[in-house]
């Protein structure tokens, strides 16, 4: 816990990171569109690329970018990448989640088919050019899990690789569930669901510890966990919406959280602002932060800043 300081509430609310520029430029970077993502392309592709992704869509087709906003038509980009086409499959029909990794220079997908019973994951990625690799499927073991869409920021985490960059399996949470494969229900400790990088097979473990208990649901869990094991996140605004977001924060340790827990606002910390509760993707080692609202001031912020002021926070409220 490098850096932090016993809590005591007696200091002002820990403030938000500096934006991150790193990634600029590339089309789209000023965040001008609501509605719709316009993320950094891939890591040593052409310069100046983007990939858009359709916020207020969950099965809308994805798209790549020159710097001059001219579409690109190789492969799967001509026209836009559906669901079906990214996941390799007819079945898929929803967009579940979305990892750009800095080290493969792929886009990682999770994808699902919600005509099943329970829904069915799809495990994919594609390249620059536009080639797609299906690595794999499988149902879910519950029923309650379903129903996950890329778009969601409420019971669901987000899509994101264990050991970072280029290692690892992927994981993602959803905090509806009494944990592990049980329906939902109290004492809603959640599930991790962890998808195998080579076949896509799913394994389960709870998020929350057997300390934790609950009648609700954790909601706004789409930040970390850190390397203290803090998870959180934004779920709504405050009134006004310039007195800043609000979301749930827990210890996956301790079992210590807390459902609503106020966050600051940009003019008291520096928390970022826009017409819509901030959403984020895991992208390049960054979170974009990409609600279906209009964006105010830089969007993309370095992982590690986040995680260090998520664990500020979870001091703040004496979790950690």
């Amino acid at each position: 816990m490098a850096g932090l300081v016993s809590n005591s509430k007696k200091r002002a609310m820990p403030t938000f990171p500096a934006p991150d520029t790193s990634l600029q430029p590339y089309f789209g970077a000023a965040h001008s569109y609501a509605a719709r993502s316009y993320l950094p392309g891939f890591n040593g592709g052409t310069a100046g690329r983007t990939i858009m992704i359709q916020k207020n869509n969950t099965n809308g087709h994805v798209r790549q970018y020159n710097i001059d906003g001219v579409e690109i038509t190789d492969g799967v980009w001509n026209g836009g990448m559906t669901v079906a086409e990214g996941a390799g499959s007819a079945s898929a029909n929803n967009w579940v989640g979305f990892w750009m990794d800095n080290a493969d220079s792929m886009l990682y997908m999770l994808a699902s088919n919600n005509s099943t019973n329970p829904d069915t994951l799809y495990l994919s990625k594609v390249n620059e050019a536009g080639t797609v690799t299906a690595i794999g499927n499988a149902q879910l073991a519950q029923a309650s899990h379903d129903n996950m869409y890329h778009t969601s920021y409420g019971t669901q985490g987000k899509f994101r690789r264990l050991g970072g960059d280029g290692s690892g399996n992927f994981s993602i949470y959803n905090s509806y569930g009494a944990g592990g494969t049980a329906a939902h229900g109290a004492p809603y400790r959640g599930v991790d669901i962890q998808i195998n990088a080579s076949n896509g097979a799913l394994s389960y473990s709870n998020i929350m510890p057997a300390t934790f208990g609950d009648p609700y649901y954790l909601v706004g869990i789409t930040l970390g966990p850190t390397d203290n094991n803090i998870i959180g996140g934004f779920s709504n605004y405050s009134s006004p919406v310039s007195d800043g977001p609000y979301g749930g924060i827990a210890n996956t340790s301790n079992g210590k959280a807390l459902y609503q827990a106020y966050m600051g606002s940009f003019h008291t910390n520096g928390v970022l602002h826009g017409s819509a509760v901030p959403d984020p993707v895991r992208w390049r080692g960054k979170y974009v932060f990409t609600g279906a609202g209009q964006a105010f001031g830089s969007q993309i912020f370095d992982e590690n800043a986040i995680h260090t002021w998520l664990d500020q926070v979870a001091e703040y409220y004496g979790l950690l």
